[in-house]
């Protein structure tokens, strides 16, 4: 046991830190079982809360996101959407901080989550804009992470044209 000393907001960023690399260790993973199920919808949301108390609006921002993209994984398309709006309003209605990815980001959430509840138009217009401004995306390191990221997890039936 480690006999390190942290402040309160010191643990709060390792914490936020932590939940989220967990979060993602099971987004990237196949089927799930129910136990890892709870588990990821555990993270996403501690890691938000941490991400609440030290971080900042990106930090929301990123956390609607995430919470959208787990419950998207879940297959609950109503709560996914949910996020996926806060995820969208808080990116364009806040100015500061923001990386090209982040606008990304929020476009793709809403295109993935209209899809999983089966508004195939709207999904269309968000996916474009997504495709779009990822392309526009300009650290190319970045820019592969969105578009992988675009490709894979859960879109349902929808197929963009």
């Amino acid at each position: 046991m480690s006999d390190a000393k942290y402040t309160l907001n010191e643990s709060h960023l390792l914490f936020a830190r932590q939940a989220n690399g967990e979060a993602w260790k099971l987004l990237e993973r196949g089927n799930l079982s129910q136990d890892e199920k709870d588990l990821l919808l555990y993270t996403v949301f501690a890691s938000s809360y941490h991400w609440a108390i030290v971080g900042d609006v990106v930090n929301k921002q990123r956390g609607e996101w995430l919470i959208s993209r787990a419950y998207s994984k879940l297959e609950m398309n109503e709560s996914s959407l949910f996020h996926a709006l806060k995820c969208f309003e808080i990116t364009h209605s806040e100015s500061a901080g923001f990386q090209d990815f982040d606008f990304a980001y929020a476009d793709e959430a809403l295109a993935r989550s209209y899809a999983l509840n089966g508004e195939t138009g709207k999904a269309q217009r968000y996916y474009d804009r997504a495709l779009k401004s990822g392309m526009k995306i300009s650290n190319e390191k970045d820019r592969d992470l969105f578009m992988g990221d675009l490709k894979s997890g859960n879109w349902g039936d929808f197929l963009p044209s």
